[in-house]
């Protein structure tokens, strides 16, 4: 399968001098929402799935995921978009100056050897909801039963967040490349 990349001049210039692709912080993205939707959505998941625990257990795991979103502000979840949009003009607009742009063409394969994940972004809400309750399994596991380890907990949390998209960004079709660390 091929991915594409669009970019400006000044970001091939540095991929063809270093032989390295930049990432972008979530929180700078070109739709400035982007983050704070995975947010909303996956909060909203984990207040209805709370509603049917103990008190001390909902606490717990709530605590933990407005922990997890307040840290957002002091790590850094980096991310790396490519289209399986092959020549789309909503990604030569979004991406690229006026005078110009480039579309970087990847086999998904290829990609795949930078060691960062490639994880497919999610656009429709009913997939969100569902990748949001899997999360709260997954929370429940960790937080109240503790069955794995709090960082994996959060790189899963941010994980999900990169990948919900606005279903308005739907035509893209993107792989996200992402990578999540704390300070």
């Amino acid at each position: 399968m091929k991915l594409y990349h669009y970019t400006d001049s000044a970001a091939i210039k540095a991929v063809l001098e270093h032989g390295r692709l930049w990432l972008s912080d979530i929180r700078y993205l070109n739709d400035h929402n982007e983050y704070m939707e995975g947010e909303k959505i996956i909060r909203s998941v984990f207040e209805n799935k709370v509603s049917g625990l103990p008190t001390a257990n909902t606490t717990k795991i709530m605590k933990h995921l407005e922990s997890y979103f307040d840290s957002s502000k002091a790590s850094f979840t980096l991310i790396g978009s490519f289209s399986r949009g092959e020549d789309l003009l909503s990604q030569w607009r979004g991406y690229c100056p006026k005078s110009g742009g480039y579309a970087l063409e990847f086999e998904f394969n290829d990609i795949k050897k930078f060691c960062v994940p490639l994880h497919e972004c999610v656009y429709e809400n009913a997939k969100k909801n569902t990748a949001a309750e899997s999360l709260f399994d997954y929370a429940e596991r960790v937080i109240v039963k503790k069955q794995s380890n709090m960082s994996k907990l959060f790189q899963t949390t941010w994980s999900n967040i990169a990948k919900f998209k606005n279903s308005g960004f739907s035509e893209e079709k993107s792989y996200a490349q992402k990578w999540c660390f704390d300070t």
